[in-house]
């Protein structure tokens, strides 16, 4: 879905709208909301994949406690977000 529509009308444009308000160059807000956009949505394609193992009896069995991984890769790109903002 979100191949089929520009950039712009995106949720990503509204993440890399604030991150140059927060003091990224665009070319960086751009990137760093499309990097998050896909952790999230890769975070999502995951779970939805394993949900389906699951009822199919398929699974190999418990996955990894992904919300608390995904909590942690926020964390991360959040942090390298704040250094590579200049300060205020």
């Amino acid at each position: 879905v979100l191949a089929l529509r520009p950039w712009e009308e995106g949720p990503g444009a509204a993440v890399a709208a604030d991150l140059v308000t927060a003091g990224l160059g665009p070319d960086e807000a751009r990137a760093a909301a499309t990097g998050v956009l896909y952790l999230v949505l890769g975070y999502a394609f995951d779970e939805d994949q394993r949900a389906h193992a699951q009822a199919l009896g398929v699974a190999a069995g418990p996955g990894p406690d992904s919300a608390v991984i995904l909590d942690q890769a926020v964390a991360l790109v959040t942090a390298g977000l704040r250094v590579t903002a200049p300060p205020d």
